[in-house]
Order: structure tokens, then C-alpha cells, then sequence
């Protein structure tokens, strides 16, 4: 099936398409587009899929699925609807996206014995471990200012991390006193995103790379985790709800401030922005 939809460049944060994974009732993960009030599904498969990224050319989909057993990362091709196995082996492999450049691909594997970064070619050819070091890493952010940004537990709680693509340059960015997971830096290259147990429930933060201060933007009962900037940096897409039955998707302005539920039933979870579709306004669904 093709889906179209009409994309204008000045949109603000909140028509920007969103991509996620929504859970159905007695069924499985599938990814979803949400624009514009309306929602898409775009994969049918009986297995799970989750964790999408947009390639920089808008043309595809790196995710992670169940297809062939326990998580593998996948990529999915907008224009004709065609899926494609990337990696292979019995350990998990999770948390995919593209290098800037849209040549590489990063992600987090338990292949060695723990969780590390791992970075690929488009194919899946010529896998290198980044991190390979005795903590856990996840949750990989490769930046435009040269920077992979991530999480680990070096220290036994997670810290908010960065290392160059080549394995140099590794630097602490949190101070250590919570766990801080998930950072993805802002389109102007400023401030982190990220989910921080500093206030003891998680909720979404911003830290100014410069100054290191952080500034808390939520504050809800509930779990707020997983953010997301938009392409235009005024906004933040995130998930929130329990972790059992109840997860939806919601976007915040820069600031905390404008808070906006996108989804109200069900569990709804790994949401991204769709930052570069480009001139293509047909999509093709798997079904």
C-alpha cells in the first residue's frame, strides 16, 4: 500500500512526521508514522519490530526485529516496501542509526559477552566493536559534530558519554551521581537531551554542553524516557507511561513548556522524528 504525505520544510516540530513502535493488544511491535493527527502503519510482520531511524537521504528505515529470532537489525526501503537483514548470530542486536554521512550504520550488541557500540556499513559488512571495553554501553547517538554519544556504566551507575567514530577522544559528560541514558545532541550542537534518575522517577533533561547545567523538563509520576529532538530543535518527542500497559507518545517545546499527548491508548514506545524525508511524499507500507 502507498501512503502519501505532503511535507513542507518551515512545518513547525509537531507536524514533522513521528516514527514508533506501537504494540498491539494480543499482537505484536509494529512501526507506526503519526502526521498531521493521523497515524500509518508501516510493517505487518508477525515478529516484532522497533527502534526505527531515518537514513539522512529519507530513503530508508534501520530498525531492529524479532524476524528471524531474537533481535537483529534490519533495514526497510520507503519507495518499494523491501526489507533487508543486516546482521546475523545469536546474540541481540539493537538501537540502529545512521552515521550522518548515511555511509555507517552504529549500534548496540551483546556479541561479545556485554553491551557494546558497534558501527557497520550500509550491508552489514565489516563490523567493528567501538567501545570493547568491560562496561555496558547502549543507546548510540552519532552526532553531525563528529561525536558518537552514548551510555555506560563505567562507573557503576550510567553516565552520559561521547567518543569519535575511530575509537579516540572518549570523554565523560555527566557527573556520575545518577543514571542519565539515552542523550542525543540538539540540531544547533548545544544542549543533550536525555532521561535521568537524578530526581529519583525518570524524567526527560536538557545539559548545556558548555556549562554542563542541567535542566529538568519534566516532572510526572510516571516514567519519562527515550527523547528525541525535532529537526528544527524547538521540540522533543518522548515516551511516558508505566512500562506495562500504558505507554504513550508525547512532545514537549524546548523549554518543558507546551506539552502535547500524540497517543492515547495501547503501548507506544522508541519515538523519533522523521528528519529528512526530502521530496519524497510516497511511502510504502509492508502490507
Amino acid at each position: 500500500m502507498v501512503v502519501s504525505f505532503i511535507l513542507f520544510e518551515s512545518a513547525s516540530a509537531q507536524e514533522y512526521p513521528v516514527i514508533f513502535t506501537s504494540q498491539k493488544k494480543g499482537g505484536n511491535d509494529e512501526l507506526v508514522i503519526r502526521y498531521n493527527e493521523k497515524q500509518v502503519q508501516l510493517t505487518y510482520h508477525s515478529a516484532k519490530d522497533s527502534s526505527p531511524h531515518l537514513s539522512p537521504d529519507g530513503r530508508n528505515i534501520v530498525f531492529t526485529s524479532e524476524r528471524v529470532g531474537w533481535w537483529k537489525i534490519w533495514s526497510y526501503d520507503l519507495q518499494t516496501g523491501k526489507t533487508t537483514q543486516l546482521t546475523k548470530g545469536r546474540a541481540a542486536d539493537y538501537s540502529p542509526m545512521y552515521s550522518p554521512a548515511g555511509k555507517e550504520i552504529i549500534f548496540t550488541s551483546g556479541r561479545g559477552g556485554k553491551s557494546d557500540l558497534y558501527i557497520m556499513n550500509l550491508d552489514g559488512s565489516e563490523v567493528r566493536n567501538l567501545t570493547n571495553s568491560s562496561a555496558s554501553e547502549g543507546a548510540a547517538y552519532w552526532a553531525k559534530d563528529g561525536f558518537i554519544y552514548y551510555s555506560a556504566n563505567e562507573t557503576g551507575r550510567y553516565q552520559l558519554m561521547r567518543i569519535k567514530p575511530d575509537g579516540t577522544g572518549k570523554e565523560h559528560l555527566s557527573d556520575g551521581t545518577a543514571d542519565d541514558l539515552d542523550p542525543e545532541l540538539s540540531p544547533d550542537g548545544k544542549q543533550l537531551v536525555y532521561y535521568s534518575y537524578k530526581f529519583g522517577n525518570p524524567e526527560i533533561c536538557v545539559m548545556s554542553l558548555d556549562t554542563k547545567e542541567v535542566i529538568r523538563l519534566t516532572n510526572n509520576p510516571l516514567l519519562d524516557i527515550r527523547p528525541s529532538w525535532a529537526p528544527n530543535g524547538e521540540s522533543i518527542v518522548f515516551e511516558r507511561g508505566n512500562k506495562k500497559d500504558n505507554q504513550q507518545i508525547f512532545i514537549i517545546n524546548r523549554d518543558g513548556s507546551g506539552e502535547k499527548q500524540l497517543t492515547f491508548s495501547g503501548y507506544n514506545y522508541a519515538p523519533v522524528f522523521m528528519n529528512n524525508l526530502g521530496d519524497m511524499s510516497r511511502i510504502k507500507t509492508e502490507k
